[in-house]
Parts: C-alpha cells; structure tokens; sequence
C-alpha cells in the first residue's frame, strides 16, 4: 500500500507468455490502497504506458493523472497485445476539451491483439477509453466489458478500426457538462 508518483514505461518483457504473464497488483486486495500518480508532460503524457507490450496486467490499483494540459492515464501503444487493465479505479482531470491529450485510457494507432479492459472505474477526460487502430493495420479481439465510466465530456467509450470487439455490460453515465457528441 502506498502512493507512488511515477511515470511507468513498459514495452515487450522478455519470458511473457500466455502461461507467463506479467501482474502488478495491490498485494492486499484493496485498489483504494495503491495508487500510481503523475502530472504527464506534452511529450510524455501518460502515468502507465504499455509500448508493444505482451501479456501484462495492471489489476487491483488505482491509476491517476494529474496534469491538467496533459491528462492520460494509461496509454496502450503500437502493437501492444493480450495486456488486460482489470478492476482498477482509472482516473484523469475533468474536462471540457475533446482532445484526446485528456483520455482516462487512450490508444490510437492501436493495433494489438487480445486487449481486455475489464471490471474499471474510470472517471473522468475527454474520454474515458479512447481506441483506434489504422483501416490498414487493424487490432483484434478486443474486449471491454463491465466497466463504470462516469465524468467524461465527448466520449465514454469510442473505438476504431477494431475487427471482433465485444463491447459488453458496461455503465455509462452522462452528466452535464458534455459535448454535442457525449
């Protein structure tokens, strides 16, 4: 337990398998107990980044961004695949922005395979899950599924490109203010 201001970078770890993956999680069980921070920059804006990593999860933790002009709180990037982002309490700024600069959990071009976002609390940004693949590079399998997400101000879940995406049992709640497209 603890907060732990940090800015993580995780690209391919060497040994992670499907039989072998990597977890970080809150060993007592209580995602309130651990929370990963950072105040991102323009050119680094993220708390926790997956670049083209294999077979991670960040499970049981609370992951906040800080930083007003530059507010994501995890970012999955390149050919990230089979990484899952399960039962966390995702969090960036509020916002009346439609960037993208300010999604809770952002990836475009994302075009990994295997990506789960399962069971979060995501509160807040632009959007609270941001995903678009390229029409020529397109991701598979994704899943997003019994997520809360609150707060956000044009989209609480948009995707892109995704071929086989199961988009299922997730509450989605709007509150003023919101854009013309919320």
């Amino acid at each position: 337990p603890g907060t732990y201001n940090e800015q993580i970078l995780i690209r391919r770890v060497r040994g992670a398998s499907e039989t072998s993956r990597v977890t970080f999680r809150a060993a007592n069980g209580d995602a309130t107990s651990v929370t990963l921070t950072f105040a991102g920059t323009a050119t680094n804006n993220y708390v926790l980044k997956h670049d083209s990593a294999h077979f991670i999860t960040f499970s049981i933790l609370s992951i906040s961004a800080t930083e007003a002009a530059s507010a994501r709180a995890v970012e999955l990037a390149g050919n990230s695949s089979y990484d899952s982002l399960v039962n966390n309490i995702i969090t960036t700024l509020a916002t009346t922005n439609t960037s993208t600069a300010r999604a809770a959990i952002f990836g475009s071009p994302l075009n990994g395979n295997g990506i789960v976002i399962m069971g979060n609390t995501i509160n807040n940004g632009s959007s609270g899950i941001y995903l678009a693949a390229s029409n020529i590079n397109r991701g598979r399998n994704l899943v997003i599924a019994g997520n809360t997400l609150k707060g956000f101000f044009q989209y609480g879940i948009y995707n892109s490109f995704h071929n086989h995406v199961r988009i299922t049992d997730n509450n989605v709640t709007l509150a003023a203010p919101t854009s013309g497209t919320a």
